[in-house]
């Protein structure tokens, strides 16, 4: 308190009045937040545009949990809950499966505008009609049905074409994005810390039992086909077989053909993820069927991920991204016929160490390879690569003055010549305002969380040096 009363007779006789006023004003506001951050200031913002919890997951929690361990801070946000004042905050956009919105439209168009870079990310072919329409599933919607879905796709295709780049999952997804936009880089699915410790959780717990155990988990009901495609291979083993038993789990129609297994088969409903390690232990064989086609090879290999995380052997279709990942009969199984998911079958059934051995490879390489926490150097490196030179001017207030008017003509400048500027203002007071040079966006100082990283600060006035000098992520620092 004494140290408070000589700081405010010190200003007072030095400065005067209404310096006195301001910067009491100031305190107040500062002590008024007790420092608790109103906004997080930082590299990339990802906007969720989709309400499947399964995908959002993987492009959204875990491409945040990649950034902010590979040198690039990242926040998240729904697609809803978009505003225009986000874009100051951050230097880099990604959308995931979003639609296209008046205010996602405007939100694009203003980024680029001030130098920002868009990103598109898509885990799904769900972006032309000339993909959708090949899903069988989609036949039995009604009219009204079909109509709002196949709008949904021309929507996110229009987001996808307004982007500077995109960002998916498998390599052939990524050669047809390359009809919409001009480059493509691929970030495969990974596991997340916290599905990791789940899973290392359900080994420590798992049992022994008598029977095998085959699985089925279905990420919808768009995935029943898949299941038809081995339906005749199930029942002959079912059959073959008094120890086997059938797991299916997810949002999955029983066929009519598998009701005379029923007291074979255990049929589960669709459980959150964090309980999904648990009961994919308990299984011995986890299926992975898909039909061959476009949309399929654009798919990724999350089942086997999630399988080999307890030690569990897949037997995949010989499609896509399982054909590019599996290292068939090491850490995992592949089969392109009837016949070969017969025999790959039978012999996995009967033979307990190999189902062993192979599970066991495919655990010892994605614990070592597909966690989110050391496999976001590429998606970092990706990102950087395309980022615009950033500057941030930090200044003691925005009120109107000649060093002010000086400030703002630099930023024109910089803006026309492909910089991304920031304005970091120490008097909290003040907000975004217009120029002669159009809307400059303004950040407060004490009421944000400063994650993102600078190319260059410039200090604009000495009560700025110190923020500018104990600023932890700048590369250049300037006066």
């Amino acid at each position: 308190m004494a140290n408070l009363v000589s700081k405010t007779f010190k200003t007072l006789k030095n400065e005067g009045i209404g310096s006195t006023i301001r910067k009491t004003k100031n305190y107040i506001n500062i002590k008024a937040y007790n420092y608790k951050y109103k906004n997080i200031c930082a590299d990339v913002l990802i906007i969720n545009g989709c309400s499947l919890p399964h995908p959002q997951r993987y492009r959204v929690d875990h491409q945040v949990e990649q950034l902010n361990a590979s040198g690039l801070s990242a926040q998240k946000i729904n697609y809803e809950n978009l505003t225009l004042d986000k874009l100051k905050y951050f230097r880099a956009f990604i959308f995931f499966r979003c639609p296209i919105t008046p205010v996602v439209e405007e939100f694009i168009n203003i980024a680029k505008s001030e130098n920002k870079k868009v990103f598109f990310d898509i885990d799904d072919l769900v972006i032309d009609k000339k993909y959708t329409n090949t899903i069988k599933y989609l036949d039995t919607m009604n009219k009204a049905e079909r109509e709002l879905y196949d709008n949904g796709v021309e929507r996110m295709q229009k987001t996808l074409k307004m982007c500077d780049y995109a960002i998916t999952t498998t390599s052939r997804l990524s050669d047809e994005l390359l009809y919409y936009v001009k480059e493509v880089y691929v970030n495969r699915n990974v596991a997340s810390e916290e599905m990791a410790m789940l899973s290392n959780r359900a080994l420590s717990e798992k049992k022994e039992h008598d029977e095998v155990i085959i699985g089925y988990l279905s990420g919808s009901i768009t995935h029943n086909p898949d299941v038809e495609l081995i339906l005749p291979i199930l029942i002959k083993l079912l059959k073959k077989y008094d120890n086997l038993k059938l797991v299916l789990v997810g949002e999955i129609t029983v066929p009519d053909s598998l009701k005379e297994f029923k007291d074979k088969i255990n049929i589960k409903p669709f459980l959150s993820w964090q309980e999904l390690p648990k009961i994919i232990s308990e299984i011995d064989i986890n299926l992975a069927p898909l039909e061959d086609s476009v949309f399929n090879e654009a798919k990724s290999e999350n089942k086997w991920l999630e399988a080999a995380l307890v030690k569990v052997v897949t037997v995949a279709s010989n499609v896509g991204a399982f054909a590019e990942q599996i290292n068939d009969g090491v850490d995992g199984i592949l089969c392109s016929n009837e016949k070969e998911w017969e025999v790959k079958l039978s012999k996995l059934i009967e033979d307990k160490n190999y189902r062993n051995k192979i599970a066991t490879s495919a655990y010892n390489r994605v614990i070592k390879n597909n966690i989110t926490t050391y496999t976001g150097h590429g998606l970092s490196k990706f990102i950087k690569s395309k980022l615009n030179s950033n500057i941030a001017f930090v200044l003691p207030t925005t009120n109107i003055s000649g060093g002010v008017n000086v400030i703002m003509k630099h930023i024109d400048i910089l803006k026309r010549s492909g910089y991304d500027v920031t304005v970091i203002n120490m008097d909290n007071s003040c907000d975004d305002f217009e120029t002669r040079w159009g809307k400059v966006r303004v950040l407060k100082k004490y009421n944000t969380q400063y994650l993102i990283h600078f190319d260059i600060m410039v200090a604009t006035l000495w009560s700025t040096v110190q923020f500018v000098k104990e600023y932890p992520s700048a590369r250049n620092k300037l006066y």
